[in-house]
């Protein structure tokens, strides 16, 4: 038998390395960001009347709260947080790993509190922060011994039915804390003597039998998953008279004996007519506990925009229930269709569709609180459900093989197409988490006024998704005129048609988000229509061409477009040189021929930008706001283009780096090193001293500061604007990333 060669042996992973590790650091992150959501609700924020001494009571107080209440809270609230990172962070054995979660989690808590001195709703105590960290510690306690498994895995398969089952008993026994007292056992049963009962909770009990049942059958076999079953809710019963806080009535006891008796029932049928039955419980229970108490209200209830806002006003316990509750229906219905061989992502979609319809309708429902919270939490476990790894049977697993080099770049025609639902539901997710940032920031105190007035509707949830959508098109535009161009070379000219649509286009979303007057505020004023036929700035024929035609307003509407789409111009043309550039190169099609073309037709689009936008400019605050003499004789303009250049030079490197720990370090580095770069050239570009309305203030106080009284220090300034600067950076690059995965059909298809 001959020798293998190195190419020919099998790369076979020791436990614990990257290939076998699963990749979820993106899960933690979510987590500590949904944490910090929930501690700092409802974003009041205020300066203390005595900051030092606020800040010397918090680090003073040492005590550890006691209340059972707060202990189980703090406690709780971490404990996911400690078995998801002892399981997925990036560190080589079970114990640096358990150290790093521990150590990032006392991170997070400290910070947190902090952060609640500024809260007048909130009351800081490090001693919450030390009840986290041992609701971390007893998470990475529950998380290790599934971290030792799950790094020995191929795929770091965890089955799903059995995340189904887990999610199943935390709905019904939340807070899992027992309790011996006889006096809370007989508190526990008391509606059940006392007959209590209610529909929506019995039709929510018995689904969630079923849809158990349905998991455990998909891990055995029909007889031994009968027993599984039965054992599994007469224990759920039982747990119930111990748990504290958990309460056994007539709908609870119901509920359970009518899904069990169902899935007794169902159980020798097909795996398809099973799957089918429960999830059409699923849906009818959660379309009768979303409709109860069935009565019309006497006046419309408020739809809360704002996500998760309901669920952290009240018992957290209760809301924590209710999310549970609502998140085991969603992954049940996803994990069905995913199951049946259909779309997860898409029965996400169709159940995220039928709750707001319900929460809709839940405006003419007496004592109901409707919201955005549940469709998005559909979308998000729908896609969560449908990324979820396969599992892999043990007499199937093979040894990993090496990774070949991948261009993660390469052509169209070779990338692979992840389907239109798949990529719409990673925009989706992307549009929310900006949109639910900017909401946050307008609720904070001293913010410019010109970003507290600046969008539609007072800034509802709705309008921030659409503007959100019109920053990922900053980074999505220049990527899409990029591969145009260097799809064909007759398309070389195409650079100023392409960056003139691209500015159309963020325009409309504009409209769609941002208020008339602020449009305006950007683009400038319509009065071309006045100078041509009052001051003859294009002579005779086009005044009397202005008379004949009497429709100042399409000729404003029409200014107010080109006006905007030349202010945009920059912003658009040179990250898609770049990326021309780089594309053009990594496919071998770079000539001198092509650049020069580049550069010609670019430079004379950049030269006609800067005429209408700048020289022909028709709003005050850019002729008062730019600096007309700056530093080493260029003026105010050179330098804003010169940060146009910077921006457009850092998205671009993080758009097509490759995601690899050196290169992401990289990036990092070079983003942050580049916002004092972006200050410097911001602060030159801007006027540093402007009289109006008897203030005086600069360009940047007028841009980052509260209003043109009060001024803001340069450190605060400086600060503003590096958050700016960064957030920028990122939603473009997501913005361009999210438009080169977009689906391409293959060549030949």
């Amino acid at each position: 038998m001959p020798a293998l060669t190195n190419s020919d042996r099998p790369n076979v992973q020791s436990p614990g390395s990257d290939l076998t590790r699963p990749k979820g650091g993106w899960l933690f992150a979510i987590l500590a960001a949904l944490i910090a959501y929930g501690s700092l609700y409802p974003f009041g924020f205020a300066i203390p009347a005595t900051p030092a001494a606020a800040w010397a009571a918090f680090l003073a107080d040492v005590r550890l709260p006691v209340s059972r209440g707060d202990v189980l809270g703090n406690v709780a609230l971490f404990v996911p947080l400690g078995a998801i990172g002892v399981i997925v962070l990036p560190a080589r054995t079970l114990l640096g790993r358990a150290g790093a979660t521990l150590a990032l989690s006392l991170s997070l808590a400290i910070a947190l509190q902090a952060a609640q001195i500024y809260l007048p709703s909130r009351t800081p105590a490090l001693g919450d922060a030390a009840w986290n960290v041992i609701g971390t510690a007893a998470g990475v306690a529950l998380g290790a011994g599934v971290a030792s498994r799950v790094t020995r895995l191929p795929a770091a398969a965890f089955p799903l039915p059995a995340a189904i089952v887990l999610v199943w008993l935390a709905a019904e026994l939340v807070p899992f804390v027992p309790s011996l007292d006889w006096q809370g056992f007989k508190d526990s049963v008391k509606p059940l003597l006392r007959g209590e009962f209610a529909l929506a909770p019995a039709a929510l009990h018995a689904a969630g039998v079923l849809l158990a049942g349905e998991a455990i059958a998909r891990t055995t076999d029909s007889r031994r998953a009968a027993a599984f079953v039965a054992l599994a809710t007469s224990a759920v019963l039982l747990a119930k008279t111990l748990v504290v806080t958990q309460r056994l009535d007539l709908s609870v006891l119901a509920g359970f004996a009518l899904g069990l008796a169902a899935w007794l029932a169902i159980r020798m049928l097909p795996a398809t007519r099973r799957g089918a039955f429960v999830a059409v419980a699923l849906a009818s229970a959660y379309v009768i506990a979303a409709l109860a108490p069935f009565e019309l209200a006497a006046s419309p209830n408020r739809f809360a925009w704002m996500p998760f806002a309901g669920l952290l006003s009240g018992s957290m316990l209760a809301n924590t229930q209710a999310l549970l509750t609502a998140a085991l229906v969603f992954a049940g219905l996803s994990w069905i269709a995913r199951e049946a061989r259909g779309s997860a992502r898409a029965a996400g979609i169709g159940v995220a569709g039928l709750a707001l319809l319900l929460e809709l309708a839940q405006i003419y429902i007496h004592g109901r609180s409707p919201g955005i919270t549940e469709p998005i939490l559909a979308l998000v476990i729908g896609y969560a459900v449908g990324a979820w790894p396969a599992a892999v049977p043990a007499s199937e697993r093979r040894p990993v093989p090496a990774p070949a080099a991948v261009d993660t770049h390469d052509s169209p025609e070779r990338r692979a197409s992840p389907g239109w639902l798949a990529w719409a539901s990673k925009l989706a997710i992307a549009c929310v988490a900006i949109a639910i940032p900017i909401a946050v920031v307008l609720r904070l105190p001293g913010i410019p006024y010109n970003v507290a007035e600046l969008f539609r509707a007072g800034g509802a949830f709705p309008v921030l998704l659409v503007f959100a959508l019109a920053l990922l098109w900053t980074g999505a535009a220049p990527v899409l005129i990029s591969e145009w161009m260097n799809a064909a070379p007759r398309r070389d000219w195409h650079l100023p048609p392409l960056a003139f649509a691209a500015g159309l286009a963020s325009l409309a979303l504009l409209w769609l988000s941002v208020t008339a007057e602020s449009v305006a505020d950007i683009a400038g004023s319509s009065n071309l229509y006045w100078f041509v036929t009052n001051k003859d700035i294009w002579g005779s024929w086009a005044r009397h061409a202005f008379l004949a035609l009497d429709a100042p307003g399409i000729i404003g509407f029409l200014e107010r477009c080109v006006r905007y789409a030349a202010l945009y111009g920059p912003v658009a043309t040179f990250p898609a040189f770049l990326f021309l550039v780089l594309d053009a190169a990594r496919k071998d099609l770079l000539g001198g021929r092509r650049i020069a073309k580049w550069l010609v037709s670019g430079g004379l689009w950049l030269w006609l930008c800067k005429g209408i936008a700048f020289d022909w400019s028709s709003t005050d605050n850019l002729n008062e706001l730019i600096a007309r003499d700056a530093f080493f004789g260029l003026g105010g303009g050179g330098y804003l283009y010169l940060l146009v250049v910077l921006f457009a030079a850092n998205v671009v490197w993080l758009a097509s780096m490759p995601l690899r720990p050196a290169a992401a370090l990289a990036g990092v580095v070079a983003t942050l090193v580049a916002l004092p770069c972006g200050w410097w050239l911001l602060t030159h570009g801007l006027e540093p001293r402007v009289e109006k309305y008897g203030n005086v203030f600069s360009g940047a106080q007028f841009l980052l500061g509260p209003d043109r009284a009060r001024l803001l220090g340069e450190d605060v300034l400086f600060v503003r604007w590096a958050v700016v600067q960064l957030g920028a950076v990122i939603v473009a690059t997501a913005g361009a990333r999210i438009a080169r995965a977009r689906p391409i059909a293959r060549a030949g298809s």
